[in-house]
């Protein structure tokens, strides 16, 4: 069981008896069953809740069958739920596309501005400041 708040597992019961006529030579040790319950459920669980069959066999022949439903109820986890929830939306296709996509676009802006970043016209060894274009002031005299 998954989502279940403080409990991991769900104990199940046969929801009904199961009543037959026999002869008087068929004993109780002829009789075979086979349960097929839900391999996960999810909380919340209600109280008798279906979550299996039970089917009783007579030799090779089903004699009948009950369903198995739960003993008590779940309730679910709200911070299990929305784990759940989360890890649904991030594992779908679409969403692994779109941050791959973005992943893309940041390697080739990085890229561009490191690696192949415009030459400068006059000299790239130039790292002095730039004075403003309307400057017209010159050197201090003392």
């Amino acid at each position: 069981m998954t989502l279940g708040k403080d409990v991991d597992s769900v104990l199940v019961v046969p929801g009904d008896g199961l009543k037959a006529l026999l002869p008087n030579d068929v004993t109780s040790d002829k009789f075979t069953t086979k349960a097929e319950v839900v391999e996960s459920a999810e909380a919340p669980i209600e109280k008798g809740q279906k979550l299996g069959t039970l089917t009783v066999y007579l030799g090779e022949e089903a004699y009948g069958s009950v369903d198995l439903v739960a003993l008590d109820a779940v309730e679910q986890s709200v911070f299990l739920a929305k784990k759940k929830a989360v890890e649904d939306f991030i594992s779908q296709t679409w969403f692994k596309a779109a941050i791959g996509l973005a992943v893309l676009v940041v390697l080739i802006v990085v890229l561009r501005l490191t690696v192949f970043r415009p030459k400068r016209r006059y000299g790239s060894s130039y790292t002095g400041t730039r004075r403003p274009r309307n400057y017209k002031g010159g050197r201090r005299r003392k």
